[in-house]
């Protein structure tokens, strides 16, 4: 049985795992899925019933997504010029466009409970396991490897390949049906 799709106006679950791509929806306004991240995160907080466990991965993989110059050039034109990327050969503007994205996430979570979960050498055997399971590439491998690991069905994604992933809850706000 394929997972679950579940729109963001459901009572949200006790145990919610964000990937990197949800957490950049509900930071970045140019994200296709932004307002309906922030509203659900709203949602979320105000049901007060939902701790939020992340990989220890997720800020790395975080920091690597928000550096790419493809994400840099989509940020709104008074973005790029408030965080000097013009300049981004600029070691100071590296460090202070990633503090800056960093604390964003500490924001965004911090009115939440967040359990971080270290990536230990089981997870990565697992998420190798489900690469070849489930034909996942390393990374989301690695989220679903870590989420599992400690009990979480409940995944926040706009992956479309978690979709396969039998007896997972995937909340997608059903964009895909």
């Amino acid at each position: 049985m394929p997972a679950i799709e579940h729109p963001f106006t459901d009572f949200p679950p006790s145990l919610l795992y964000p990937d990197t791509d949800f957490l950049i929806n509900c930071l970045v306004r140019s994200q296709s899925y932004h307002g309906a991240c922030v509203t659900f995160l709203e949602h979320v907080i105000a049901c007060g019933v939902t701790t939020i466990a992340l990989s220890t991965f997720t800020r790395l993989e975080f920091a690597h997504s928000v550096t790419q110059a493809k994400f840099r050039n989509l940020l709104e034109p008074a973005e790029q010029q408030r965080l000097d990327l013009a300049h981004w050969d600029r070691r100071s503007v590296r460090e202070n466009y990633l503090r800056e994205f960093l604390l964003a996430v500490d924001d965004l979570l911090g009115p939440l409970d967040v359990n971080e979960i270290a990536l230990v050498p089981s997870i990565q055997a697992q998420a190798i396991n489900y690469m070849a399971q489930y034909n996942l590439q390393g990374q989301d491998a690695l989220h679903l490897a870590t989420a599992l690991s400690v009990g979480i069905r409940d995944i926040a994604s706009f992956d479309q390949i978690f979709r396969r992933i039998d007896g997972l809850h995937l909340w997608n706000n059903r964009i895909f049906g």
